[in-house]
């Protein structure tokens, strides 16, 4: 089976050091979206202080 896309690469967890450092493209997007939720609970947690 023949397997390519834009996102293949994202995808193949043959490449486990993209999920073991920081420097990876997998980690930088959930990152992105982690910090993002976090901010917004922050926001939510204190927005009586806002």
């Amino acid at each position: 089976m023949i397997c390519n896309g834009w996102f293949y690469y994202d995808y193949s967890f043959n490449v486990a050091s993209d999920w073991t450092h920081t420097l990876g493209r997998q980690y930088g997007t959930w990152n992105m979206f982690y910090t993002l939720i976090s901010q917004a609970n922050y926001i939510l947690d204190n927005e009586e202080a806002v």
